[in-house]
Order: C-alpha cells, then sequence, then structure tokens
C-alpha cells in the first residue's frame, strides 16, 4: 500500500483592509503578516498555506514615514506562500514604503547538511537507501498600484555616504517593492 499517510493542510492568513481615512502627527504602520518563526517538526505530511494580504482603498495622511507591508515567511518544505498589497486610495507621507515579501527560509545548506546526515544514518541502519529532501514551495509577492491610486512622498532629498565608494547615495523618499525567494 503506497500513499500519504497523515496528510494535513494549515491556513494561516492575516488582512487588514482600509477603507477609512487614517491621519496621523507621526509614522504609520499598515502591516498584514503571515509567518512561522521556525520549522514545524510535525508527524506526517502538512501542506502549509500563508496569506499576507494589504487592502488600501482609503487615505492614509502623515508628515512622517508610511509603511504598508504584506509579509508571508516561513520554513515549511511543504508551503504555498503570498504577499499582496492593493492599493487604490490616496497614500501621502514624508517617505512612504509600499512592500510585499515573500520568502521560505527552509532551503538552506545547513538544513540539506542535516537531513542528509538523517537520512544517511537511517539508511546505514536499515540497509535502505532513500532521499529524504523534498520541498515544494511557492513564493508570490504582488504589489498592484491601481489606475485610482494616489501617492505621494512629500519629504526633501536625503543623502547618506556609501561605506565602500565613500559617495553619496539617495535614500529614497517613495520605495514600492515586491520580492520572493528562498
Amino acid at each position: 500500500n503506497s500513499g500519504i499517510v497523515n496528510s494535513t493542510e494549515t491556513n494561516l492568513s492575516a488582512t487588514v483592509t482600509n477603507k477609512g481615512s487614517l491621519k496621523a502627527a507621526g509614522g504609520v504602520n499598515v502591516s498584514a503578516v503571515a509567518s512561522s518563526e521556525e520549522s514545524q517538526l510535525t508527524s506526517g505530511l502538512v501542506k502549509y498555506t500563508y496569506n499576507a494580504m494589504v487592502d488600501q482603498v482609503g487615505d492614509i495622511t502623515s508628515p512622517g514615514f508610511v509603511n504598508i507591508q504584506a509579509i508571508s515567511n516561513s520554513y515549511e518544505r511543504l508551503a504555498d506562500k503570498t504577499a499582496q498589497i492593493d492599493v487604490s486610495g490616496k497614500v501621502t507621507g514624508g517617505k512612504v514604503n509600499i512592500a510585499a515579501s515573500s520568502v521560505n527560509a527552509f532551503v538552506d545548506a545547513a538544513s540539506l547538511d542535516l537531513v542528509g546526515a538523517i537520512t544517511e544514518a537511517v539508511g546505514a541502519l536499515s540497509g535502505i537507501e532513500f532521499d529524504a529532501d523534498y520541498s515544494v514551495v511557492k513564493n508570490t509577492a504582488v504589489v498592484n498600484i491601481k489606475d485610482s491610486a494616489v501617492i505621494t512622498a512629500t519629504s526633501a532629498p536625503e543623502y547618506v555616504t556609501d561605506k565602500e565608494t565613500q559617495k553619496p547615495v539617495e535614500v529614497y523618499g517613495l520605495n514600492i517593492s515586491a520580492g520572493a525567494g528562498v
């Protein structure tokens, strides 16, 4: 009899929807985070789904830093992760950061070395050769700036000195990014 024994699915979702008006004298942080701090060691096969979504429909106004983030990170070998930000409202800040990030840290050299050592030891004890290294990872990071969106950074340009070149480098007043990786 072959097949998957003890399979389960775990879904983690974090959603922030702003349809109103947020005004602050200082900075504003709007974040949706769906993540695990460390590998979930369970018996059987567990598929994890992480969804972090921010829907910015309303207005955000601040003379300081406006930070809008969707973060979907995990350490599992079977995981689908999505970090998505949709902006259709108005965002005004001294500096504005809109960033979606989806990362799976399961696949790293230390993990593969450990799994390899365990697999080798089990094979030596049982006389059976097998490979236990597998992962199915899907990372998606999306930032959608809709036609109706208005995003404004009002701060004056700032510069820092690059440590290697000793030349001035501009610190962006407006950053919009999406990053997915392992």
